[in-house]
């Protein structure tokens, strides 16, 4: 697909399709990242999109780059997934109805240092417009406040074929980050004493308590990929995430393949603890351009008051410290209490859905009402003191 542009902004529009599309522009798109991209996160490299398209099998890409003089200006990197629409309520979810949503990847888009952002964006609106019978809504699963598209969509700068931007939530959350300083010590010592003291008694006490018999072990290389996914597929279905969410296989070919492929680019670092040879903590991670990705973690409930989760993200962040130490660590969006403790910056983030009008725009806003009903009656819980009672009746219906 061509179109032409007004002087000085892109003159050439080409869309991704399909993997063999993708990888004939992949030297081109590895080349603007390395020379001319303002900023980019593992998730919209151009391998790790080809990898997670084959590991995944049941989503396309519709990726849209803007060129002029043939020099790569802006990339909008998306994803076709067919699922299911769910609703959200607390830790109750409800099916809906069949959806192609069309991810963004990484909630953004990737821009030259360069571009005229707003004409970027305003074009890729465009082409959506002529390809929206391809998807029904556009996901923004962590939409950050300082984000180009953030500014644009919010403040309705444009209005195309009536796209309009909803947050699923009135919260805003947050997404956490380390920024890796001198050293661990360092770090630790600007802690205050409470704190300090509190992840030091932690990773005593875990090892105090079951004495030689704690491994802390460390993936990095495609041969280590099929134990530790092994590990994983063993560990998972006890984790809290596996009774809220649902479990599935963890260490499918496709899975071993994906990872394996990570690690020999060199960008795989997750870690597991072991007691007794047998798996308890589990963190996936990755290492990219100097940012490290804590993509996913998970313990055995059983080991809670061992806080081996909490141990875990203590023992990694001391190695990222101690050898390559990437310059960010980055926590993904939502809260959690360990994210509170082992982070020292953060940004807002959202939620949020575009939409045109019609039955996808009422699905979104009935989520949104779900979701604010559930912060009206959270506030009322905490005010008449029933948080504890009601955190009960709740794990028990996970």
């Amino acid at each position: 697909m061509k179109q032409p542009a007004g002087k000085n902004h892109p003159d050439t529009i080409q869309l991704i399709s399909s993997i063999h599309d993708l990888q004939k522009i992949t030297p081109a798109w590895k080349q603007f990242l390395s020379e001319h991209a303002e900023h980019f996160s593992f998730w919209q490299d151009p391998e790790i999109i080809q990898y997670h398209l084959e590991k995944t099998g049941n989503a396309k890409p519709l990726i849209i780059l803007l060129l002029h003089e043939n020099t790569i200006e802006c990339v909008a990197p998306c994803l076709i997934l067919e699922t299911r629409l769910t609703f959200t309520f607390s830790v109750f979810h409800f099916p809906g109805p069949k959806v192609r949503l069309l991810k963004v990847l990484d909630s953004d888009f990737i821009f030259s240092r360069h571009a005229d952002t707003y004409h970027c964006i305003e074009t890729i609106f465009h082409v959506l417009k002529k390809q929206h019978s391809a998807f029904d809504l556009i996901l923004l699963e962590n939409l950050t406040r300082s984000s180009r598209l953030y500014e644009q969509c919010k403040n309705n700068k444009f209005q195309i074929m009536n796209f309009k931007l909803t947050f699923t939530s009135p919260k805003t959350e947050k997404i956490r980050k380390h920024i890796l300083g001198d050293s661990y010590e360092t770090w630790l010592a600007s802690l205050k004493g409470k704190t300090r003291g509190k992840i030091r008694r932690r990773v005593r006490s875990l090892y105090k308590k079951f004495p030689d018999r704690v491994e802390f072990l460390k993936t990095t290389k495609p041969s280590h990929v099929p134990d530790f996914l092994n590990a994983i597929n063993t560990l998972f279905p006890k984790t809290w995430q596996a009774k809220t969410f649902g479990t599935k296989t963890r260490n499918s070919d496709r899975d071993i393949a994906f990872y394996q492929h990570i690690a020999e680019r060199g960008w795989l670092r997750s870690y597991l603890i072991q007691i007794d040879r047998k798996p308890v903590a589990f963190l996936i991670g990755f290492q990219y351009n100097g940012v490290f990705h804590h993509a996913e973690c998970g313990y055995d409930p059983a080991f809670s008051k061992s806080g081996v989760g909490s141990v875990l993200n203590f023992l990694a962040l001391q190695d990222l410290y101690k050898h390559d130490k990437p310059t960010e660590l980055n926590f993904g969006f939502g809260e959690n209490e360990y994210k509170k403790i082992l982070g020292n910056d953060s940004c807002d983030a959202y939620e949020a859905r575009i939409t045109s009008p019609g039955f996808w725009r009422v699905a979104v806003k009935l989520q949104r009402f779900l979701s604010s009903t559930e912060e009206a009656l959270r506030s009322l819980v905490k005010k008449m003191n029933m948080e504890t009672r009601l955190r009960k009746i709740l794990k028990r219906k996970q």
